[in-house]
């Protein structure tokens, strides 16, 4: 007894398709392909408004004020090149780049000490920079609420801290 070739079984499968079905298979196999080559896999570019655009290039220059030239690199890396403040915000990138290498140098030089925001993983470091700078500009509520996950997180008391100078403050001025 003679076995059937692997392929004599498949062509009997598909002389069984009707011909309404292989239309039906076609105009799906055309759409997925059209589909992919139109926007592949949902990838489509996220157009950023000129605030948005602003308010990341602000908050990376407030950043590299504030010492944290890792995050100044992260936020401003968000702005897309085609923006007409891309030669500030390039050279903002480069002066954090240089600061950076210069903060790492020093620390493995001896020069300078490791802070306590070194350690934080990069969203704890910048919660914790956006808590100093709201303290700052007097917004207890949001200086606490930035400041709370990164007491979680070093099991420490910063943002009770925050808290106290803020009551301070408003005692102060009353």
């Amino acid at each position: 007894m003679e076995k059937p070739h692997l392929w004599s079984g498949i062509a009997d499968k598909f002389s069984m398709i009707k011909p309404a079905n292989i239309a039906m298979y076609a105009v799906a196999l055309t759409g997925l392909t059209l589909g992919l080559i139109a926007n592949p896999f949902g990838s489509k570019k996220h157009k950023m408004d000129p605030a948005e655009i602003e308010a990341l290039h602000e908050k990376a220059q407030v950043y590299f004020e504030a010492g944290n030239y890792e995050g100044a690199l992260d936020t401003s890396r968000k702005i897309p090149s085609h923006v007409p403040k891309y030669s500030d915000i390039r050279e903002l990138r480069r002066k954090s780049e240089n600061a950076l290498r210069e903060y790492k140098r020093k620390i493995e030089s001896g020069e300078a000490e490791p802070r306590t925001v070194d350690r934080l993983p990069a969203a704890l470091r910048d919660s914790y920079f956006d808590a100093k700078l709201e303290f700052s500009r007097g917004q207890c509520k949001e200086a606490f609420a930035a400041m709370s996950p990164v007491a979680k997180y070093l099991n420490n008391k910063q943002d009770d801290e925050i808290f106290k100078a803020c009551l301070l403050t408003q005692r102060k001025t009353k």
